[in-house]
Formats: C-alpha cells, sequence, structure tokens
C-alpha cells in the first residue's frame, strides 16, 4: 500500500482516539484493539492490517498487561501456594508471608478476573470461601517453578554480585 494510504488510516484512527478520550492514555476501547495510540480498528477496515500482533514491550498492548500480572510477585507466590489444592484465605495468607489482607483481596479477585483462579463461596455459617486454580492458571505453574529453581540455584550467585557491588560503591 502507499505510504499516504497508512498515513491516513493512523490519522483517523488517531482522531477517534482522541475524540473518545484514549488517545492520551491508550486505553484499550472496548471491542477495539489498540496498538500504542494507534486504534487498529479502522486500518483493519482499510485492509492494511489483517491480524494483531501482540507486542509486550508496548505498554498499551494487553499482553503487556498479562505480563504485569503474573510477574507480580504476589501472584507468583499466590499461584504456587495453590498447586496443593483448594485453600481458604487464611491459609493462602499465613502461606503468603508478609502479604497484608488488602494485597492478598487484591491479587486473587485479579487472578479471578483473568481466570488463573476460581472462588467458591459456600453457604454455611459462618462463611467458607475456597480459592484454587484454573486449567490456565495451572498451566503457570510450570514456567514459575522453574523460575522459583532458578532463583534459588542462582541466589548464592546473586548475592555475591552484590556484596561486591556495594563494596565497590563504598569505595
Amino acid at each position: 500500500l502507499p505510504p499516504r494510504t497508512v498515513i491516513r488510516a493512523m490519522t483517523l484512527s488517531n482522531t477517534l482516539c482522541g475524540l473518545l478520550g484514549y488517545h492520551k492514555s491508550c486505553k484499550a476501547i472496548p471491542g477495539v484493539r489498540t496498538l500504542g495510540c494507534v486504534t487498529r480498528a479502522p486500518q483493519r477496515r482499510a485492509g492494511i492490517v489483517s491480524d494483531f500482533a501482540p507486542d509486550p514491550f508496548n505498554p498499551a498492548c494487553p499482553s503487556r498487561r498479562l505480563l504485569d500480572r503474573i510477574g507480580d510477585r504476589w501472584t507468583v507466590l499466590i499461584v504456587v501456594a495453590l498447586d496443593p489444592g483448594p485453600q481458604r484465605f487464611g491459609a493462602l495468607a499465613s502461606r503468603v508471608g508478609g502479604i497484608s489482607q488488602k494485597m492478598l483481596t487484591q491479587t486473587l479477585r485479579s487472578l479471578e478476573r483473568d481466570g488463573f483462579v476460581t472462588r467458591t463461596a459456600y453457604p454455611e455459617i459462618p462463611p467458607r470461601v475456597e480459592y484454587a486454580l484454573t486449567p490456565l492458571g495451572r498451566s503457570l505453574l510450570g514456567p514459575l517453578r522453574a523460575l522459583e529453581e532458578w532463583a534459588v540455584t542462582n541466589l548464592p550467585a546473586v548475592a555475591s554480585h552484590q556484596q561486591g557491588y556495594a563494596a565497590a560503591a563504598a569505595d
């Protein structure tokens, strides 16, 4: 396609984002995929873009938000803590030391929203709520276990480098 066609489509999409109030913040428009500040829908209609290509290096890309979610320290610990099976809130709070009640609640809600965790509330007194990994959440265990193993294996080397850096900075 001629460069002017692409520029016109991008200008149209930027204008659309601006009119809807999404241009500055790059928030996704419901039902429309975005890449940066440029909405891809007008380009797709113009036949310029055939499919959406995730780009985690782009802060507006949904894959970036997903990486932020699964790379969060509390997410990693909660997913690994749920590996043995369903857990109640208190058991999770005890297992994941140092997490506040508020942060545990927020992280569990986000994991539930994203489809990694299910929340089951039982109609009994006192109320009982259990959290469990979904198949999608279980699929995260392999990469997270590998990361955990790497951290444990390489902790002495990292600690040694940190001490060397601190000693050099003190000089």
